[in-house]
């Protein structure tokens, strides 16, 4: 019988020894897996919210005869706020890839003046409206240390621009409104930090041109005319929140 036990129990451990060299280290409920290493590289979604406001110029007004004088500008700030998507990739410290993004807006720019022509007093008012805009752009940055970005970017812009003319002397009253689509450019710099290896926070600026177009309302006669330049341009300054795939 102790012959047996004596068997039993070698069996036993060279057994337990062998199992327990086929566990990986630390096993026991002690295992640690090798710490994950970070990369920027891959497929990203994300949020984001931030401050925008005119920098543009005046509204350029011709009323093709008399002399107008501005009355001032009134240009306004406000919230933006949209989604984004991108993918990058990464060679060593240098990460690069491509961002698109979609916006609300709420960009307000009014402008008023006075003249005169042959003794009428003549008056008008512009105002123009961005209420989204959208950019595509290549990014390109150097990660400072393995979880931390810093980045400049660039590319096209596009949005929707809406304009209101009121033009009025003692002969006659022009004016009228146009809503259309506007194409430009944008170039911006930020920051971004990995807070986990799938979530990542971001501060970011843009200044964005959505380009010059001029409208022209119609009067009675070729002299009877009100041409507009409307100048939409303005900068964002935000933050966002990306998931990375």
């Amino acid at each position: 019988m102790k012959r047996l036990l004596v068997t039993l129990l070698a069996a036993t451990g060279l057994s337990s020894a062998a199992f327990a060299s086929d566990l990986p280290y630390g096993s026991n409920n002690n295992y640690y897996a090798p710490a994950q290493s970070f990369t920027w590289a891959g497929f990203y979604a994300g949020l984001n919210a931030g401050y925008g406001w005119n920098t543009s110029d005046d509204n350029k007004i011709n009323d093709h005869f008399g002399t107008l004088s501005y009355g001032g500008s009134k240009k306004s700030d406000g919230f933006t706020g949209g989604l984004q998507i991108g993918y990058n990739f990464q060679s060593g410290s240098i990460v690069y890839g491509l961002e698109a993004d979609l916006n609300m807006a709420n960009l307000r720019r009014r402008d008023s003046g006075f003249g005169n022509y042959t003794g009428k007093a003549e008056t008008y008012s512009v105002s123009s409206k961005t209420s989204w805009f959208g950019t595509i752009r290549p990014r390109l940055g150097f990660a400072v240390t393995d979880r931390f970005l810093v980045f400049a970017t660039g590319g096209l812009a596009y949005g929707k621009v809406k304009l209101n003319s009121e033009y009025q002397t003692g002969f006659y009253q022009l004016g009228g409104n146009n809503d259309d689509m506007r194409w430009g450019w944008t170039l911006g710099a930020g920051v971004e930090y990995a807070i986990t290896n799938n979530l990542t926070i971001k501060g970011e600026y843009a200044y964005i041109d959505l380009s010059d177009k001029s409208h022209t309302w119609q009067g009675r006669t070729n002299f009877n005319a009100m041409t507009v330049k409307d100048s939409p341009s303005f900068q964002v300054l935000r933050a966002g929140v990306n998931y990375k795939f």
